[in-house]
């Protein structure tokens, strides 16, 4: 059994152990720690060091860390908003790197070759297979997250394309998290015809890391399986029917099913908190101090939210998001927003938290109540609203803040974005700080409440805002890709949880159909 230290002596340019334009997927539970591994030991191993400028490029695309310095100072609100002249950066700015993308990470570095011919008719193709030409135009801040993960990875090719160097490593953690079908083929498709191309002395090596519940894509010719240990287990030629294998041995659906989450209600399987108490799932409601009123009395069946004849226009777009959209909302129903990337989910969750400017024109009622300026409060609203989100997610990262600071901070009442600590929680001997410290045991990250957020594996930081968003037990909770680049034994209790102790109304948004609760309302867009 190798380990990933072999695989990065394999990928050294003086052993040139891959062929040309090899394309290697990583499959594994740990596959994106593994990746990270590989960057990292690549980056500063002695063999490689000496030439990594003049002989190896090494091109490290990550979904789970915030590396777009655009998203560093914003939140929803500003990305709908779009009042800051200082990110009024196309997309075409970002692929091209004209001045104003030097405001965006990733940006390219500067080239005479983007006016040649040859390089305009492979731009025009590979932005044409992405799906991204009527979006050139199109401001970078209003991409919605998908368009924006194809947009990032069209820059990658960019970056092959015009680099001149003889090995380009690309390395490209969970590429497929937040992509509809349609993205991912298009992603495939893109690669598959860049690795055919002709660069004569140059090769291009793409390593890829996939999850057991993702698809591996017809377009690699190399796997390696690895253990949860990092260890490789399998590295040679792809084989599907040994792909199929270890998804059943990494299947939790036979193995973490109801009966063994519902162990964990028994007093010799429970969870054991700080002051060596027992914790039940109810125990995640019972002490919540808006429990009573919200989740214990059974509300009638009446209008919670409800969106009438909604209209988002865009000043940079010609068509509208949004057009004449309508949804109803009951109390305590359950509901699956599906819609492909750039259909308008991000604006529609924006809508129900008032995070959109735009929301304050349409006819949008809460409680039978029309939304109108000045009657209103923004604070008041969002106090019985939570969410994990993408925009969430990526404007958390760049706080710097402990997972203890994040969860807490799910308490505020003002506003989703909130990163402080409320002085209700200060008190370690309050109701909300020992319902935080039953989360903690749980969902069995205690040994994680110390650590910095941005540090975790993306399963444990997606895990941390789920809880974020429980643990103010609000009237909505809205999920927006919360299970994506979870594991499935923590998507299955996560599920379980909601499915039989969640009271409120729930909105849920994913592309998986493992990521989706089953029983759910469909609202298609």
């Amino acid at each position: 059994m190798s380990s990933a230290n072999a695989f990065v002596k394999a990928l050294n340019p003086k052993l040139s152990l891959f062929p040309k334009n090899t394309n290697i997927v990583v499959f594994g539970r740990s596959s994106n720690k593994f990746i990270n591994h590989v960057y990292k030991n690549l980056s500063l191993n002695e063999n490689t060091a000496s030439s990594i400028e003049k002989d190896i490029a090494i091109n490290y695309l990550q979904f789970n860390k915030n590396t777009n310095k655009l998203n560093n100072s914003l939140y929803l609100s500003a990305r709908f908003e779009h009042f800051k002249d200082d990110f009024d950066v196309t997309l075409k700015d970002f692929l091209l790197n004209k001045e104003t993308s030097k405001k965006v990470s990733y940006s390219l570095n500067g080239t005479s070759d983007i006016n040649d011919q040859k390089f305009t008719t492979f731009f025009d193709e590979f932005v044409s297979t992405l799906k991204l030409t009527d979006l050139l135009d199109k401001d970078l801040m209003l991409l919605s997250n998908g368009q924006m993960r194809r947009s990032r990875i069209a820059q990658l090719l960019i970056k092959n394309y015009l680099s001149s160097n003889k090995l380009v490593i690309n390395l490209i953690d969970d590429f497929v998290i937040g992509l509809d079908l349609e993205s991912r083929q298009r992603i495939n498709t893109a690669i598959e015809n860049f690795q055919k191309l002709d660069f004569k002395d140059k090769k291009s090596i793409f390593v890829v890391s996939l999850r057991p519940q993702d698809t591996v894509p017809e377009w690699c010719d190399r796997l390696v399986i690895i253990n949860d240990d990092l260890s490789i287990e399998y590295d040679g030629k792809l084989d599907y029917k040994l792909i199929e294998t270890y998804k059943k041995i990494w299947d939790l659906n036979d193995v973490v099913d109801e009966l063994e989450f519902k162990l964990l209600n028994d007093s010799k399987n429970a969870a054991i908190n700080s002051e060596g108490n027992p914790v039940y799932a109810k125990d995640l409601i019972k002490l919540h101090k808006w429990y009573d009123p919200i989740h214990q009395k059974d509300p009638s069946n009446s209008d919670h939210i409800d969106l009438r004849n909604v209209i988002i226009q865009y000043r940079s777009l010609k068509d509208p998001v949004l057009s004449n959209f309508n949804w109803k909302i009951d109390k305590k129903s359950r509901w699956v927003l599906k819609g492909n990337n750039g259909s308008g989910k991000s604006t529609i969750t924006s809508l129900l938290t008032l995070d959109h400017p735009q929301a304050w024109a349409n006819d949008i009622y809460f409680n039978k109540k029309k939304l109108e300026v000045g009657e209103v409060d923004y604070e008041k609203h969002n106090a019985n609203i939570a969410s994990s989100s993408p925009e969430l997610h990526n404007f958390i990262l760049s706080k710097n803040l402990t997972v203890k600071q994040v969860i807490l901070s799910g308490l505020n009442k003002d506003s989703n974005n909130q990163t402080k600590i409320p002085k209700c929680v200060q008190d370690e001997e309050s109701i909300l700080f020992r319902l935080y410290d039953n989360h903690l045991a749980y969902w069995n990250i205690k040994d994680l409440e110390n650590y910095k957020f941005n540090e975790l594996s993306l399963n444990d930081q997606k895990l941390v805002l789920f809880i974020r968003g429980l643990i103010k037990l609000p009237e909505l909770l809205i999920l927006d890709e919360a299970f994506s680049g979870m594991d499935m034994e923590t998507i299955k209790k996560c599920h379980f949880w909601l499915h039989n102790y969640w009271c409120g109304s729930l909105i849920l948004i994913g592309h998986s159909e493992n990521e989706l609760i089953k029983g759910c309302l469909v609202k298609d867009i």
